[in-house]
């Protein structure tokens, strides 16, 4: 299903249909893998294409019922297999293109014949489509609007413990919320669960347990749903032992942390602010 290294993956993948138009025989998908290193995968699967074929692929400007210019050439589909492969960190003017920028994309696909004169597939991505967020287990769910203000209270790097508070006074469940570190990815509910409850009441804590790096790695806490190179889907981040970990971008992006920064020494780390402050100077 993922068609790619996991080492190489993130976690986030997102997937658009694509229609057929000259032949109606012919369909399939694209599928944008979004990578560890920053940039993406694109494969594009298609069906009942013609052995020793091939078919040039363009993302275009804009919606197909706007049409628009074309942005970007990916390799074209291979008839025998209906499969193409593109690694994508750019536009064709070099314009840097990254899995996040493919999502708010406003932009379509089309599938020609060789010739170009003949279309044989299109659809719309990013923006131009109200589309579903994939994850590698294949379930496909809208984001979901997150309302509480829950942070990363203390961790114990060593323990594998991991301590969260509700900073709000009404109770809130939690069990959906989802952890990420050095890009592996849980939802609490998942995790073993040392005091507390996942219905977390207010001015509460709750502590859970997940294996974590010991002497160096980042920390993330995110909404239920969503892609997580999404700055509007973290709730919270921290990282320990040296910068550049994990999620830092995304945290960078969103206000709540510092490029470069880091928490130094042994654990445990407790947070000192007092729910509404960030960064290394309340940890």
């Amino acid at each position: 299903m993922l068609d790619l290294d996991l080492d190489e993956f993130s976690g986030n993948y997102i997937q658009y249909p694509l229609n057929p138009v000259s032949n109606p025989g012919i369909n399939g998908n694209i599928i944008f893998f979004e990578l560890i290193d920053g940039n993406t995968k694109a494969v594009v699967n298609l069906i009942n294409t013609v052995d020793g074929e091939t078919y040039p692929i363009h993302i275009h400007e804009n919606s197909v019922s706007t049409g628009g210019a074309i942005l970007k050439t990916l390799n074209s589909v291979n008839g025998t297999t209906g499969r193409s492969v593109t690694f994508i960190n750019s536009l064709d003017d070099n314009t840097l293109l990254t899995f996040l920028d493919i999502v708010a994309f406003n932009g379509h696909i089309n599938v020609h014949l060789n010739n170009l004169s003949t279309k044989i597939v299109t659809g719309d991505i990013g923006i131009s489509i109200n589309v579903l967020t994939q994850h590698d287990n294949g379930e496909t769910e809208p984001p979901t609007a997150f309302s509480g203000n829950i942070r990363i209270v203390a961790l114990d790097p060593v323990l594998h413990q991991i301590t969260l508070k509700n900073f709000d006074s009404s109770t809130i469940d939690i069990s959906g919320l989802r952890v990420s570190s050095e890009f592996r990815y849980e939802t609490i509910s998942n995790l073993p669960l040392i005091n507390g409850s996942f219905s977390l009441t207010g001015n509460g804590t709750v502590t859970f347990e997940w294996l974590l790096t010991d002497e160096d790695a980042d920390l993330s806490l995110y909404v239920p749903t969503g892609i997580f190179s999404d700055a509007l889907n973290m709730l919270d981040f921290m990282q320990w032992g040296s910068a550049g970990n994990g999620r830092e971008s995304v945290a960078v992006v969103k206000g709540i942390w510092t490029q470069g920064d880091f928490i130094l020494g042994p654990g445990p780390y407790n947070y000192t602010g007092d729910g509404l402050q960030n960064g290394l100077s309340f940890w």
